[in-house]
């Protein structure tokens, strides 16, 4: 999950709270005064039943826009302080601690975060962006379960939200729980079509097992990008399982020609294509360096044991793959590719 800047985060303020401007602190302050500022609180001083709030404090509200201003700014440290004081002044106010949770969020101070994240929809159960980013701590803690019990409650608020059912899709993701991620993917693209990258949607469905859906997906990303050597590669893999390895070969063929780029990945495209044997496809994914290094293997033991896999040498396939799975990332779709086919091979 990407860390927010102060930029991004008062862009997601921005949104929820409508806009609102900072006002200066009234002398005297009364309702009517504060009637332009309020509208994110809907009402000033009107206790707010539904949510579970006490009333909003006048001053307190202020200081709430103030922290905006300082978010605006790229002043989290100025938000933060601001914000401690609209709390001091009224604890009751669940948007302050949401906005002051996703501070310390992307500061990656998780513990404070999950405190003030707690404390916002405790008092305001109804709060979705508290719930969605309260999901978003716990994915970037590891806590997928968690994870998708706030974003269960997000999505129950706010069904017809796409960006919430694609989140709850990643965290079934990290879970490895593919038929749960398509149904949350699909459900966000009938919403809004753009919400998942093509790309991401033809991985999951090989990952499921459905290579010629795959493929045909796969195929929409080429026509976007048609030099892109990964879509080659996932295409050539989904069409060589859907339709055989032969037919995918010729395709893969044709496909590479769209590109003169030799550096990684290219050379698992020659492997495919028998241009290069086992030990040229390690040597090639060595050369780089050590970070590229660490990614290139990891993508070298899959390619050759998806190349196995075609070839009907399991146990060669399995070790192979076994060896993606320690090497490559987790959230990598290297890494699900090969627990996907290890799983499909009844050893994992």
């Amino acid at each position: 999950m990407q860390r927010l800047t102060s930029g991004a985060i008062f862009l997601v303020l921005l949104h929820m709270y409508g806009g609102v401007a900072a006002q200066p602190l009234p002398e005297t302050p009364t309702c009517d005064q504060q009637a332009s500022v309020a509208t994110v609180a809907a009402e000033c001083a009107k206790t707010s039943a539904q949510a579970g709030s006490e009333a909003w404090s006048v001053d307190a509200l202020t200081y709430l826009q103030r922290a905006l201003t300082h978010l605006k700014n790229n002043d989290q440290e100025g938000a933060i302080d601001t914000l401690n004081q609209s709390i001091n002044l009224n604890p009751h106010i669940a948007e302050a601690h949401f906005t002051r949770g996703t501070i310390y969020a992307a500061r990656k101070e998780y513990d404070l975060a999950l405190q003030d994240f707690d404390q916002a929809v405790e008092l305001n159960p109804i709060l979705t962006e508290a719930f969605q980013q309260r999901a978003l701590v716990h994915r970037n803690r590891h806590e997928y379960a968690a994870a998708i019990k706030d974003l269960d409650a997000a999505v129950k608020l706010e069904p017809f939200n796409p960006g919430l059912l694609r989140d709850r899709g990643e965290a079934y993701l990290a879970l490895g729980e593919y038929d749960h991620t398509v149904d949350d993917y699909q459900a966000a693209m009938m919403i809004d079509r753009n919400s998942v990258d093509p790309y991401v949607m033809a991985n999951l469905l090989f990952f499921q097992g459905r290579f010629s859906q795959s493929a045909q997906t796969m195929q929409q990303v080429l026509k976007a990008k048609p030099a892109d050597p990964y879509a080659m590669l996932w295409r050539y893999l989904a069409a060589a399982k859907a339709n055989g390895a032969a037919e995918a070969a010729h395709e893969l063929a044709e496909l590479s020609t769209r590109t003169i780029d030799k550096r990684w990945p290219a050379a698992a495209i020659d492997y495919y294509l028998g241009r290069l044997d086992d030990n040229g496809l390690r040597a090639a994914a060595a050369i780089s360096d050590a970070t590229e290094n660490i990614d290139q293997i990891c993508q070298a033991a899959f390619y050759a044991g998806e190349a196995k896999l075609l070839k009907g040498t399991n146990d060669e396939a399995i070790t192979l793959l076994r060896a993606a799975t320690s090497r490559c990332e987790p959230n990598t779709p290297f890494f699900h590719g090969a627990s996907a086919e290890l799983k499909r091979l009844g050893v994992l």
